[in-house]
């Protein structure tokens, strides 16, 4: 495992780098998907904090939460209204909360309007990790089922390897997401390169981006 995490955090490292890309244009579109591109890193790299520090229950949590700050980056960049992005980017006070926050969708309604937005692949890979992934993690994120079995007897190491492993891959989908709403082309096809580069802290299954 602390090999895995170290190719993990290195390949966060890489990643990191894209925030430095200029935008395609500077909109508050383009500028919420880079902030939720920037949430979900950070989850997947304080995930990882907590799994080498003992804290997997938790961690796992995050993974969710990483996966839902990215959908929320795509969904932004490639679907959401001019409504919805300005109620996502209006300065929220107490007045307001309620009015703003009512105008997000659900993952699940997110994720429906991405299929008239995104390649075929990219959201191959979106909903492959929802129908795999999804209720074992609010399980966890909700105190449910899983997460006392596996906070009582000890998170299954395999399967932590696995988990992880997927979080790298949605990171990868980051990195996609980031060089997309870039307006410099010389980062096309970096996300492949990760992937190739960092075959071993991904999942088995190959993936082109």
């Amino acid at each position: 495992m602390e090999a895995l995490l170290s190719r993990s955090f290195q390949l966060e490292t890489e990643i990191a780098r894209l925030f430095d890309l200029p935008q395609a244009e500077l909109s508050h579109r383009t500028w919420a998907s880079k902030v939720m591109c920037s949430i979900a890193l950070e989850h997947a790299a304080s995930a990882k904090i907590l799994i080498g520090n003992g804290h997997k229950t938790s961690a796992i949590s995050l993974f969710r939460l990483q996966y839902e700050a990215l959908v929320r980056s795509i969904w932004v960049a490639h679907a959401a209204s001019d409504t919805q992005v300005a109620a996502l980017c209006e300065l929220i006070n107490e007045s307001n909360f309620s009015r703003l926050n009512n105008k997000q969708l659900s993952v699940d309604a997110m994720l429906k309007e991405l299929k008239n937005h995104l390649p075929g692949d990219v959201m191959d890979r979106l909903m492959e990790f929802k129908e795999t992934s999804w209720k074992p993690l609010c399980s966890m994120v909700h105190g449910g089922v899983m997460a006392l079995q596996t906070h009582a007897a000890d998170f299954p190491p395999d399967l932590l390897k696995d988990i992880v492993k997927l979080s790298n891959a949605v990171s990868c989908l980051v990195a996609n997401s980031l060089t997309n709403i870039s307006s410099d082309r010389s980062f096309a096809g970096f996300t492949t390169r990760l992937y190739k580069t960092y075959r071993d802290c991904l999942p088995d299954k190959e993936v082109e981006y």
